[in-house]
């Protein structure tokens, strides 16, 4: 009982992360990106619309990928032209349920990298790294998941900066839960709870906690993984959602 609770406590707490908007929010989302004027803002509002019409519309979201690849491009503004490979990429992995939306999510992955490597955007090329960690988890390609993660690390090492260092922990923590070596898993779990904590982040505390909840599921610990998942839910609900913003792996 207490295993299955926890994997309906588990889907409850993705299905508020990833939430459907309202149709009158994609329609006011639609009209700001209508009227706008202003470049980053018809980003922020193509991007939005591309990550949560895919589940709903791939067709629509297809559309906006592509727009926001083109202003990107126009405006010849690097970091933006990267960030529209990570959007793409993300919403690409969100149906990883088809090894074909796998490949397809890799492929824009490291289009980002390859660019953010030659411009020298070292956060830019550690997000890459993890978001191709990722997707290989989903494959599952534990070896290669492991091989980006380590490279996220070396990068990393360099940046110095803390809310990355528990980005690449919480990476590493679910690449080894997937290898099954879960001392390891659970030492990078705590480091990156450990951070989030220091830095007063809701987003790193939800992220570290949620990690933590699958790993005493993993171990069959379900009353531990029932905490740490109503923590997590706990959290979620006071991070504010700001829609026609860029969506980003937070480093924050």
């Amino acid at each position: 009982m207490r295993k299955l609770f926890c994997s309906l406590l588990f889907l409850l707490v993705a299905a508020r992360g990833f939430a459907q908007p309202q149709p009158r929010l994609i329609d006011s989302v639609r009209q700001v990106l209508a009227r706008s004027t202003n470049e980053k803002e018809k980003f922020n509002s193509a991007a939005y619309l591309s990550r949560i019409m895919m589940t709903t519309d791939p067709g629509a979201a297809e559309h906006y990928g592509q727009q926001i690849i083109r202003i990107a491009e126009v405006s010849r503004d690097r970091g933006l032209m990267v960030e529209a490979f990570m959007v793409n990429g993300e919403r690409y992995a969100y149906l990883a349920g088809r090894k074909d939306n796998i490949f397809k999510s890799i492929g824009y992955y490291n289009q980002a990298l390859e660019l953010a490597k030659k411009n020298k955007m070292d956060t830019s090329v550690i997000r890459s790294y993890l978001a191709l960690s990722t997707v290989y988890r989903y494959l599952p390609d534990y070896e290669k998941a492991l091989n980006f993660c380590n490279q996220a690390g070396s990068y990393s090492a360099t940046v110095k900066d803390d809310s990355i260092t528990a980005k690449v922990n919480l990476e590493y923590g679910l690449v080894y839960l997937g290898r099954n070596e879960k001392v390891d898993a659970l030492k990078k779990f705590l480091a990156a709870l450990r951070i989030g904590e220091e830095l007063k982040s809701i987003s790193l505390q939800r992220e570290s906690n949620t990690c933590l909840s699958a790993f005493y599921a993993a171990i069959g610990d379900y009353d531990k993984a029932i905490d740490k998942q109503v923590t997590s839910l706990k959290l979620l609900e006071s991070i504010a959602w700001q829609p026609g913003t860029v969506y980003r792996r937070s480093m924050n």
